[in-house]
């Protein structure tokens, strides 16, 4: 039954995770540039050519590095005359970009998209075979494990021994629950 279980829950996430790729790159293909997007690719492909970290400095640079690899090969024309140390200049420098390259920014942040999903699949079949060798053969998405603290102490506790130890339950907020 384990095999059959395991094989069940892997047709199912495969499937998910299918669903999840196709939706993903009828998005790629056809939703503009969000948000911040168009200053993360120009400012990873400035980190490729440069090799300086000083625009978008917010936060790591390891995933923009990664998605925008594809671009930086791809040799998409870059401008960094408004690229600057003493402000945020990673908005004017991404707007330079979609200037410079015209109808193929589109292109570029499709590639670099591609490898987010790439990554977002990485991460999710992972995630799918941790799953199975920390649970076994069953799979839970959500799993709620009651806990009894005893003193200093707190153990986690299968449902049956607490229907077994209490027959009533005061939680934190001073409400009482009797047990069935």
């Amino acid at each position: 039954m384990g095999g059959i279980c395991e094989r069940r829950h892997a047709v199912v996430f495969l499937a998910l995770v299918a669903c999840f790729v196709v939706l993903a790159s009828e998005c790629i293909r056809s939703n503009p540039v969000l948000v911040d997007e168009y200053g993360h690719v120009p400012v990873g492909v400035s980190y490729w050519e440069t090799g300086y970290h000083y625009l978008y400095r917010e936060n790591p640079p390891f995933v923009r590095l990664l998605a925008s690899f594809p671009v930086w090969l791809s040799n998409a024309k870059t401008d960094y005359a408004r690229a600057s140390r003493a402000y945020r200049s990673e908005w004017h420098v991404g707007m330079d970009f979609i200037t410079a390259n015209g109808a193929r920014h589109h292109e570029y942040f499709g590639m670099a998209r591609s490898v987010v999903l790439f990554l977002a699949v990485v991460c999710a079949l992972a995630m799918f075979e941790n799953a199975i060798d920390r649970v076994g053969q069953t799979i839970y998405i959500f799993r709620v494990v009651p806990r009894i603290t005893e003193g200093e102490t707190t153990k986690a506790i299968t449902y049956d021994e607490l229907r077994a130890s209490f027959r009533e339950v005061t939680l934190r907020d001073r409400r009482t629950y009797t047990l069935l």
